[in-house]
């Protein structure tokens, strides 16, 4: 066993002279410094892509969060538009059962019956004085001459609001 040993180890020392004969200190330390740039760059990709991962769950959280609050306010509409149909048809006749204002109701109520006691009151008049009930340009000219007034207001506050 010493034999092979011993070729072992002359025939290691002469590869290991070949191989130093063969390297360039120069060549080695390019290749070493490649090597460690590469180290260097996988190293600052890894955290790079760690980052990435994070805003995008972050941005992905906050659009939840916004699809969230959007659910919430739909659900709480819904929850009151069934609510009201709820009283609408569980509730009698009566408008202040169910919580509405008869005070708009009633307001609107008497300005039609002033509308129609105006309307009423000027076919009377026509009829009086002999002329046709239907509308005519006369009964309209009083309220035309006011509109020059409001033409020229109007063209005053178009033109203040045109200056910085």
């Amino acid at each position: 066993m010493g034999l092979f040993k011993r070729i072992g180890d002359i025939i290691s020392a002469n590869l290991g002279e070949m191989a130093e004969d063969f390297e360039d200190p120069e060549k080695m330390l390019k290749q070493a410094v490649h090597e460690m740039d590469e180290s260097i760059r996988q190293a600052t990709q890894e955290p790079a892509k760690t980052l990435a991962g994070e805003k995008r769950l972050v941005k992905e959280l906050a659009r939840n969060e916004s699809e969230a609050k959007r659910n919430l306010a739909m659900l709480s509409a819904r929850k009151k538009a069934a609510d009201v149909r709820k009283k609408l048809y569980t509730a009698s006749t009566e408008p202040r059962e169910i919580g509405l204002d008869d005070l708009a109701f009633e307001k609107f109520d008497r300005m039609q019956d002033e509308v129609e006691q105006a309307e009423a009151e000027a076919e009377a008049l026509a009829e009086l004085q002999g002329s046709d009930t239907g509308n005519s340009s006369s009964d309209f000219d009083d309220v035309g001459s006011g509109s020059t007034d409001i033409e020229a207001e109007l063209e005053k506050l178009k033109q203040s609001k045109q200056k910085p």
